[in-house]
């Protein structure tokens, strides 16, 4: 579960920090909107050392890639993972989906051989259909 918090938070600060180069999108597997960053920003930044222009541009990317860095540092954790997250890293499963082991081990211990001469659950179930379906018929 650490390891995902981190990945979100690592995403966070590269957006923050290097949003303006589309950092946070390369880590999170977005490769295309990435590359749009990186060569808008490197597009801008060349005009404006040959002339002074795209000054604009230089700042609407360094403020997007802030704005996306604290949007991803105080979004809930399987939001994140849902909605943003490209990269197949999932989030740890909720302690309600995780498996109950008394459950297990009971299902185990009616499928020991010593419980074989005992009707299981499913055959009765399996009876009852039968006996349902013959007295429709």
């Amino acid at each position: 579960m650490k390891k995902n918090i981190d990945r979100k938070t690592i995403a966070g600060l590269l957006g923050i920090f290097f949003g303006w180069a589309g950092a946070h999108r390369f880590y999170l597997g977005k490769v295309w909107s990435g590359c749009i960053f990186c060569a808008l920003y490197f597009f801008a930044l060349i005009h404006y050392i040959i002339d002074g222009t795209m000054q604009g541009i230089i700042w609407s990317l360094t403020a997007i890639g802030t704005i996306d860095g604290i949007r991803f540092l105080v979004m809930d954790e399987t939001k994140f993972y849902v909605k943003v997250d490209k990269t197949g890293a999932s989030p740890a499963p909720a302690p309600e989906e995780q498996p109950v082991q008394p459950q297990i081990q009971l299902i185990q211990e009616n499928s020991s051989p010593e419980n074989q001469d005992q009707p299981s659950l499913q055959s009765d179930l399996i009876d009852e259909r039968k006996k349902m379906f013959s007295s429709k018929a």
